[in-house]
């Protein structure tokens, strides 16, 4: 997401958060909103892998969390270079 913003010469914040980057990107192009619940749910990650707690993730939230990602990858790298395939 913080390629398509640079596509867009757009200055975006020193983020983690990937629902605010998702809601800047759907200001250019509101597709972005498909992958908006996924950007929520792996927000959340991120402050949890740096502040944890006692609470260990499970191992099918970890895969549903991977899934999550990749899907946001490949719709963005899809927006970015229509015309290729995203690298695995």
């Amino acid at each position: 997401m913080k390629g398509f913003l640079v596509q867009k010469e757009f200055d975006f914040p020193f983020t983690h958060d990937l629902e605010r980057l998702c809601v800047l990107c759907s200001e250019f192009d509101s597709s972005f909103n498909s992958v908006l619940d996924d950007c929520i749910v792996l927000t959340q990650y991120a402050s949890q892998s740096r502040y944890p707690e006692d609470e260990e993730i499970e191992e099918h939230e970890t895969e549903s969390a991977i899934h999550k990602a990749e899907r946001i990858y490949n719709f963005a790298y899809e927006i970015i270079n229509p015309k290729t395939e995203p690298p695995n």
